[in-house]
């Protein structure tokens, strides 16, 4: 088990995050990282997510139903790969795309404003500049494993897109405070395209607080108590939560 200790600042750090689909209320999450560790909070009571990187693993967490569940995150990571070169010369040309995504990029690097365009998905950027390199990294390792984790448990294409924002934005050493995205999956030049809107706000802290530090103690503790079950049925217990009760 990942035992919680902070070592040097840039090291442990915190990311609120705040995410609105089209108009539904927001979703709120709180990430700790630590080292190449992180807890990730959906919400005060939702679900929890815990990357391991010692023992390679995600563990995903239900406090309601108090129950537990454990993915392998290389293998999770080979598998989507493996998807999306599968999934690259596809028909539906909007999955092609968030297969192997390219984007036309404009950059005002002195306001900090980012636009990704292409023909299926737009991202509109506010960013700024990471205070140093190591805690970038660590940030976008996140990104990166959560995508993975992400497009296996919501089997969605177009989460498969952010890798390459990711890598764009981590080329540029930027990171970023707002992030507005535009989906059109018929395509921009159908004249009735639908157009799927998600906007997400992440702010950066580089202190942890002794409430954080205690958040985190609770989602240890609840790793050595929960029942621990297999993926699919965990997946199935937290779904039929979902369902109204007639």
């Amino acid at each position: 088990m990942f035992c919680f200790s902070i070592g040097r600042a840039a090291e442990a750090f915190r990311v609120d995050s705040e995410t609105r689909f089209e108009n539904s209320p927001p979703l709120q999450s709180t990430t700790f990282l630590i080292g190449g560790a992180f807890y990730d909070f959906i919400g005060d009571n939702g679900e929890i997510i815990f990357f391991d990187p010692q023992r390679d693993t995600f563990t995903l967490i239900d406090q309601e139903l108090r129950i537990q569940t454990r993915v392998a995150a290389s293998e999770t990571r080979q598998r989507i790969s493996l998807q999306q070169k599968a999934l690259e010369g596809d028909k539906n040309g909007y999955i092609a795309f968030m297969a192997k995504p390219t984007f036309t990029m404009e950059f005002d690097e002195a306001a900090g404003l980012m636009s990704l365009q292409s023909p299926w998905i737009d991202y509109t950027l506010s960013t700024k500049p990471f205070p140093d390199a190591e805690t970038a990294k660590i940030y976008f390792d996140f990104c990166n494993w959560l995508c993975y984790l992400n497009t296996r448990t919501n089997s969605n294409p177009s989460l498969m897109a952010r890798l390459e924002v990711n890598r764009i934005l981590r080329e540029k050493n930027r990171f970023p405070e707002s992030i507005k995205v535009s989906i059109f999956r018929n395509g921009k030049k159908l004249i009735l395209s639908k157009e799927e809107k998600l906007e997400s706000k992440h702010e950066i802290s580089r202190r942890l607080a002794d409430v954080d530090r205690q958040r985190i103690e609770k989602a240890t503790e609840s790793m050595r108590t929960f029942k621990e079950i297999p993926f699919l049925e965990y997946q199935k217990m937290v779904a039929e939560k979902h369902i109204p009760k007639k």
